[in-house]
């Protein structure tokens, strides 16, 4: 039986964290509230057979936009409301979620509540999910509609006291949606399920309590020079009249798309320089994501970190689609080819050393 998830009503307050430390193992992680953790049910919910403050527990989706939480890490929660199917009118589960544990070990209180993961109700920036409205009293729960169109639930809230109750001016609520079947009936949650927590008061927390903490190694950083060791090379003589590149000593050409500076940071069109370092990548423009390596590199596009073999990287600027192509910062060819990138300010030229020279 699958389930989807819609969302009706206002929602939440910005998120804002601290910054990652370049250099540090130990990092502390501040989620505002506001904040969206999104999780996998790890067992069958039903409001059928569930009764109220029963636990149970779901685990934080691991990659981009996972509030920087070590992989494996379990929310942990108890059924707040249960109200079963019954003449017609929809079975209701209300969820709290109240703690935080790490594979590590680490455990933290919190206080968070349903929120549905999609476009209206929630927004990504740097690696994390924030919900897009204020949270105000409103409270949103699993409601057994079967068809699950806004239009569906709408006529049947006219026919029912019940959702004329539930369905309130500004309330907001998740609704469960049953193939074939658009009658109401009870809420049927399998493992697995995604949806969202939205916190409603801070949380702080360690990064490295398990694989998967944040990491910047010497391979993402670019030295700077500025001295003649290179521009006064023939070797890296620089061809075109603005931003050039050399991979293990040979000339990039570039097509149309060219590099740019961006917050002062140099943007490379990853179309020409996955040719010339000779790595393949992939772009999907449903959802934003970009990986390379076999798929062990992975990362939103408008996200300033990159997931590869579990950890994180932080870039100084997201990734830049432009000119039908991704542009990408010298780091994250770093990171993509496993090389070391020298930026000379002078000629204006990157120079990338492979792993693979």
């Amino acid at each position: 039986m699958k389930t989807t998830l819609l969302l009706v009503g206002a929602l939440i307050a910005p998120l804002a964290l601290s910054s990652p430390q370049a250099h540090a193992q130990t990092r502390q992680v501040r989620l505002e509230s506001g904040a969206v953790i999104p999780v996998f049910l790890d067992k069958d919910l039903s409001s059928k057979t569930a009764r109220t403050g029963e636990k149970f527990s779901a685990t934080v989706r691991y990659g981009n936009e996972d509030a920087g939480m070590p992989q494996g890490t379990r929310i942990e929660g108890v059924i707040r409301e249960v109200q079963r199917f019954s003449d017609g009118k929809p079975g209701v589960l209300d969820l709290d979620f109240r703690r935080m544990v790490t594979p590590g070990g680490q455990s933290r209180a919190l206080s968070g509540s349903l929120i549905a993961l999609n476009g209206k109700t929630t927004t990504a920036s740097d690696g994390r999910l924030t919900a897009t409205g204020d949270k105000g009293t409103d409270r949103n729960k699993f409601i057994g509609i079967g068809a699950g169109s806004g239009l569906l639930i709408g006529a049947l809230a006219k026919k029912d006291a019940l959702l004329s109750t539930i369905l309130g001016a500004g309330a907001g609520y998740l609704f469960n949606e049953f193939a074939n079947k658009p009658k109401t009936g009870d809420v049927n949650l399998k493992s697995g399920t995604e949806f969202g927590i939205r916190l409603d008061r801070g949380l702080t927390f360690q990064s490295n309590q398990a694989q998967g903490d944040w990491h910047r190694s010497d391979k993402a950083s670019v030295q700077t020079i500025s001295d003649a060791r290179y521009s006064n090379n023939e070797t890296y003589k620089n061809t075109y009249q603005d931003i050039g590149m050399f991979i293990d000593g040979k000339e990039v050409t570039f097509g149309s798309a060219k590099p740019f500076m961006r917050s002062g940071q140099v943007m490379m069109p990853l179309d020409s320089v996955s040719r010339a370092a000779n790595f393949s990548y992939r772009y999907n423009r449903s959802n934003h994501i970009l990986t390379a390596r076999n798929g062990s590199l992975r990362m939103d596009i408008n996200s300033r970190v990159a997931v590869m073999d579990r950890r994180r990287y932080w870039l100084p600027v997201a990734c830049e689609l432009r000119e039908d192509t991704v542009f990408a910062p010298l780091p994250f060819l770093n990171i993509v080819t496993g090389g070391t990138t020298v930026w000379d300010a002078d000629s204006r030229t990157a120079i990338l050393t492979t792993k693979r020279r």
